[in-house]
């Protein structure tokens, strides 16, 4: 899938000195403002003009199929003295009308996703873009301080900080999912500048509680770069592109559509372990089991083991355990009953799977 991204916040003179829409750069005199205002209508013949590009860029590739609209990368409104944070959210409800009304013109139709508002040092409830029905999905960055009806969602990561925070990830999609609408985990970038198994086993793990939360996620593989080796490196190749391929494997294999996230699925895990559990109650269990512990935390990627206790319905039932890491079951099947179930887990390193499929 790909997410094709029409606008983004500029960040600064450095960035705004090399768009097209500065007034600097291009010959029709649209644009002499502040990097600040771009992403407003404040300029009507700036906006005159984004509204025609976005109408070319509709235009151009709506014979595709396997993609979706953004409409801009972490906007940001309220800076002092320039639009506010209102003058955002309505210059991208505009740029979401053209859209809609240009398709409504051409053969096939695409979803439009939004990345939620920065206000400036504060947070922001994402309440309203839940609600609004010409938003078909939600990208959240990990630099998000926001809140859903009333709850306060942690943010799940600082900057190339290496944070693992598996928790507050699995709080946010499962608290969410109720909004109906897909939630992104949008170029995750806890660590991947780091370019190592220590970094990448982080986004493995990052990735799979998503997934197992009911959510979706992409990360920024800076192994790629635009001055040549777009397979990434040999080692990236080795880790974090081949473990995010037995994700998609994996998960593309279950019944995910008919799943839904459950918090607190399991009673019981093993000591400073995170259990995330998507389930279609009777039929499909899939409960990731990994170490939460930070990199710096004391026996952080040694081996854990431990015991999972969870309920099933009444049934009979297959389970078997899946590495992430290697992309394989490992170990006999097991059969369990319906009821209370404690099953013991052998020792593993950093997370495991274990999938539970209803006997035919």
């Amino acid at each position: 899938i790909v997410e094709l991204t029409l606008f983004s916040n500029t960040y600064g003179d450095l960035v705004w000195n090399l768009n097209p829409f500065n007034v600097k750069n291009n010959v029709n005199g649209v644009g002499d403002i502040a990097w600040q205002d771009y992403n407003s209508m404040q300029d009507e013949a700036l906006f005159e003009r984004q509204s025609a590009y976005v109408r070319k860029i509709v235009r151009e590739v709506n014979e595709h199929d396997s993609f979706y609209f953004e409409v801009c990368n972490e906007p940001f409104g309220d800076h002092p003295g320039h639009v506010n944070l209102r003058d955002v959210e309505a210059w991208q409800t505009a740029i979401r009308a053209i859209i809609r009304e240009e398709e409504s013109r051409l053969p096939k139709r695409h979803l439009i996703f939004q990345v939620p508002t920065e206000r400036w040092r504060s947070d922001w409830p994402l309440d309203h873009m839940v609600s609004e029905p010409t938003i078909d999905g939600i990208n959240f960055h990990d630099y998000h301080k926001l809140t859903y009806r009333g709850v306060y969602l942690p943010q799940t990561a600082r900057f190339m900080q290496r944070d693992l925070n598996l928790d507050r990830i699995n709080f946010l999609w499962t608290t969410v999912h109720d909004a109906g609408k897909p939630l992104v985990f949008d170029e995750d970038n806890s660590c991947t500048n780091g370019l190592d198994e220590e970094s990448w086993t982080i986004h493995r793990k990052r990735a799979w509680t998503v997934v197992c939360s009911g959510g979706h996620y992409d990360m920024i593989d800076f192994s790629i770069q635009a001055a040549g080796g777009e397979d990434g490196t040999p080692a990236s190749r080795a880790f974090i592109r081949t473990w995010l391929r037995h994700l998609s494997t994996f998960i593309h294999a279950t019944d995910f559509v008919h799943s839904a996230p459950v918090r607190g699925f399991c009673s019981r895990v093993p000591e400073a372990a995170i259990a995330a559990t998507l389930a279609n109650p009777g039929q499909e269990y899939v409960i990731y089991v990994a170490d939460r512990r930070e990199i710096e935390e004391l026996g952080s990627g040694d081996p854990m083991q431990g015991a999972l206790a969870f309920s099933l319905p009444p049934g009979s039932y297959r389970a078997q355990l899946y590495s992430p890491a290697s992309g394989g079951y490992v170990g006999p099947a097991a059969h369990l009953d319906g009821g209370d179930v404690v099953l013991g887990l052998n020792a593993f390193v950093h997370d495991v799977v274990l999938h539970i499929t209803a006997d035919a």
